[in-house]
């Protein structure tokens, strides 16, 4: 071993070693430093080449809580004792085969710095991982993307709302894996173009590099092939099959809260897929910070590359959506019909959608001419009609669709944090959006006492004020419940 790496490396060890207690906020600085010692002793320099670290590491547990509790310290002491743009790889060690002197070692990337342009080698694949979706001798395997030739590009609509995440996606789509964007985390509230936005990008690679296997997935849809996996004794086999994928998209990613097992399995996809320069794009109603029983090491991947926010669209935004709709099959509107419809209709694309095939048909069926007056007269048709009745079964259904539990657990007498504060929302909502008495929002919360609910009431209220998380809860929930 090169004794100037070994003595960097000591230097590094020692300047970590020394900022233990700030980094950490521990009280007990002895019993982190015995904490760091073991861990790091069996932790070796193997190479330093073009500003590219390779550290020997036992097993993928070794990798894994470096990444996770020090990362931050071990960062700093190689910009200090190496450099800006230090380049992190892990060397793993698997277990020796019979006959052989030395090691197997798998070479990963760490997550301190930008990806290097030279990959490096592929996990070794074990003989028992046959996937039962690959014929022996083909390369590729023919997997159906699930993508939607209407959900383009060219029927997109950039604003203000949803710049940066669009911007990021075109770039991403020309170098899909090659970019610093990786993960792509695009997160906002109910129908503002995630899906859209996400489809598009997949069906831009599908055009530009053919030869890329693109599989566009709902979080319901990869948690039921899971379960399904699972309970045949193929969870190997369902890994495998999405490590076949070059661009992987997941739909709704908040879903996964709640379900331990479904969420380890996604953290193995993730990394083999990151670490082989494969494009990964997640969409979910909420920041990666706000996503409710999901483990921390699977939000801090969601961090690795841009996390990007899809407003409402504004009146410029939602105008030009009309506008291009309604050219495509047609139909001209004068400016003031325009603006009335932009006007009216504020809340989100998909009800903006909505609205606008409900003119084009009122328009086709009645073979009239639109005018202002017969646009207010549609909109109040569609309004008396979509109208919903608002009750406390209605209100439990969509808390439990926005945090992903179930029905059952919501009613149940847990008290963790990712059950009572939705608990509480559906409690908080029952008495402002309904008539029903402490008593019987109580009753209909699973026998629950007439004080608990008022308790539940006053909390929401009063934490709201101050808490910009609960704050967003309620706005989301408002808004999804009189949708």
């Amino acid at each position: 071993m090169d004794e100037n790496l070994v003595l960097i490396w000591e230097k590094c060890l020692q300047f970590m070693r020394d900022n233990l207690n700030a980094a950490e906020d521990h009280s007990d600085l002895k019993k982190l430093e015995n904490s760091f010692d073991l861990l790091f002793d069996k932790v070796k320099p193997l190479s330093l080449v073009n500003h590219n670290l390779t550290l020997l590491v036992p097993s993928d547990f070794y990798k894994e809580y470096i990444e996770d509790n020090y990362l931050s310290l071990l960062s700093a002491a190689l910009k200090k004792y190496i450099g800006k743009g230090v380049k992190l790889w892990y060397s793993v060690m698997e277990n020796k085969p019979v006959g052989k002197e030395a090691p197997i070692t798998v070479n990963v990337k760490g997550n301190s710095t930008q990806t290097p342009k030279i990959q490096e080698a592929l996990p070794i694949q074990k003989e028992t991982n046959i996937n039962p979706f690959v014929v022996p001798g083909i390369k590729k395997v023919n997997i159906e993307s699930n993508l939607k030739a209407d959900l383009s590009f060219d029927n997109f609509v950039e604003g203000e709302s949803n710049k940066l995440a669009a911007t990021v996606g075109k770039t991403i789509a020309k170098r899909p894996g090659a970019t610093a964007f990786n993960p792509l985390f695009v997160h906002g509230g109910y129908g503002v173009g995630k899906t859209h936005l996400a489809q598009a990008i997949g069906l831009e690679v599908k055009n530009s590099c053919p030869d890329k296997v693109v599989l566009y997935q709902s979080s319901e849809k990869f948690i039921q092939d899971f379960i399904k996996a699972a309970k045949s004794q193929n969870k190997t086999d369902f890994q495998n099959y999405y490590q076949l994928v070059d661009v992987l998209i997941i739909d709704d990613i908040q879903f996964l809260s709640g379900k331990a097992a479904t969420q380890d399995s996604f953290f193995h996809i993730f990394d083999y897929l990151h670490q082989n320069g494969k494009q990964i794009i997640l969409t979910s109603d909420k920041a990666p910070a706000d996503i409710m029983d999901i483990q921390e090491r699977i939000v801090s991947r969601f961090k690795w590359g841009l996390t990007a926010e899809i407003k409402s669209p504004n009146f410029e935004t939602r105008r030009q959506i009309i506008v291009d709709k309604l050219s495509r099959d047609g139909i001209v509107l004068t400016d003031d019909m325009l603006d009335f419809l932009a006007t009216e209709v504020k809340t989100n694309v998909r009800e903006l959608m909505g609205v606008i095939n409900s003119v084009i048909a009122y328009s086709t069926v009645y073979k009239s001419d639109l005018s202002l007056e017969l646009l207010k007269e549609t909109i109040n048709k569609i309004a008396t009609t979509q109208k919903k009745t608002i009750n406390i079964p209605y209100i439990q259904e969509v808390v439990c669709e926005y945090f992903g539990i179930n029905r059952e657990l919501l009613l149940s007498k847990s008290r963790k944090r990712e059950v009572a504060l939705p608990r509480q929302l559906a409690m908080y909502f029952a008495k402002e959006l309904t008539n029903s008495t402490y008593t019987k929002i109580g009753e209909e919360m699973g026998g629950k006492d007439h004080s608990t609910v008022i308790y539940a009431c006053d909390t929401i209220r009063d934490v709201s004020k101050i808490d910009k998380e609960i704050k967003k809860y309620i706005k989301d929930l408002k808004e999804r419940i009189n949708h």
